[in-house]
């Protein structure tokens, strides 16, 4: 059962498999900056979940929980990041549930920010800026409307309201996720397996609850992309987009939709897209025909029987 304590503005969440030491980082820079202290009276918890990891995850997140307060670790045997948040969701107990990443490091006032806009209350979801740390930088051959694959998220220097907000750092009231319920365990990366879509799929709920998904550039996270910034990559996350969103048009948008992006999935890749390649002088232009030919491998190639197997 969902918990509520009115005497804990937050609850951030972290959920971590087999990244040891991208987690250990993640968790000094809270540390450092003294994320759990900007509370006010200290009210904020912090949730570590070991998701079945084989390495030294469990003894890094139980070294941090010996030396930071109201630090909390759980284990989640079910594979899959769903499966992990929602564990973390489970035995929150603050107003706001505030979702973090284990690769990233944070600004000073980065929770600050990123709480400062539930005081309207018609705000459900809040979701901040996230940008390459250190010397990291998108590659030219990347398409800039493509940047969400190496997990960057920069779409304005003002607050605004968004559709929908990036998985490495954002924030929901926690009324609304007992209202419309919390991450649906099909979606989500499991294991190696780049299956997202999970926070696409909670904020259309959320936004036909009639809640508001907000956007701010205050609250900043710097994300540790060197390891993603290569064509394979970027290919491979592409393909499980599409088996993502054909779940999600499928089973949430609507059955039209998804028989027509099948259709697309099915005629575009041998018709449209080489002719845009061909027309296009863009350096980027042949990353972009990769990733809408993978994407379309991906919508294709979604079935029941491929989802049963990835449950």
């Amino acid at each position: 059962m969902m918990k509520n304590n009115d005497s804990l503005a937050c609850s951030i969440v972290i959920a971590s498999f087999n990244r040891a030491r991208l987690l250990g980082e993640t968790l000094g820079s809270l540390q450092q900056q003294r994320v759990l202290e900007s509370c006010k009276n200290g009210r904020c918890e912090l949730i570590i979940v070991d998701n079945n990891s084989t390495d030294d995850t469990q003894a890094v997140a139980a070294s941090y929980a010996a030396r930071l307060d109201n630090t909390k670790v759980y284990f989640e045997p079910r594979q899959g990041l769903s499966h992990a948040r929602n564990k973390g969701v489970e035995v929150a107990a603050g107003k706001v549930v505030v979702f973090l990443d284990d690769d990233v490091e944070v600004a000073e006032d980065w929770l600050m920010q990123l709480l400062k806009p539930f005081d309207n209350p018609h705000v459900g979801v809040v979701g901040g800026r996230v940008l390459p740390f250190g010397s990291a930088t998108l590659p030219d051959w990347l398409p800039r409307e493509y940047a969400f694959l190496a997990s960057v998220f920069d779409p304005s220097n003002e607050p605004c309201s968004l559709g929908k907000v990036m998985g490495a750092n954002f924030s929901v009231r926690r009324s609304v996720l007992d209202q419309v319920g919390v991450f649906d365990p099909r979606l989500g990366r499991k294991g190696s397996k780049l299956l997202g879509g999970e926070e696409v799929e909670l904020f259309k709920r959320i936004t036909d609850a009639g809640h508001c998904v907000w956007y701010t550039p205050h609250a900043i996270v710097w994300h540790k992309i060197a390891d993603k910034l290569k064509h394979e990559y970027m290919e491979d996350y592409a393909y499980w987009l599409g088996v993502s969103e054909a779940l999600i048009d499928k089973t949430v948008i609507s059955k039209m939709r998804y028989v027509m992006k099948y259709v697309r999935s099915a005629i575009f890749p041998w018709v449209v897209y080489p002719i845009q390649h061909l027309l296009s002088n863009d350096v980027a232009a042949p990353t972009r025909y990769l990733i809408k030919k993978q994407y379309s491998r991906g919508y294709l190639a979604h079935a029941r029987e491929l989802m049963g197997k990835q449950d």
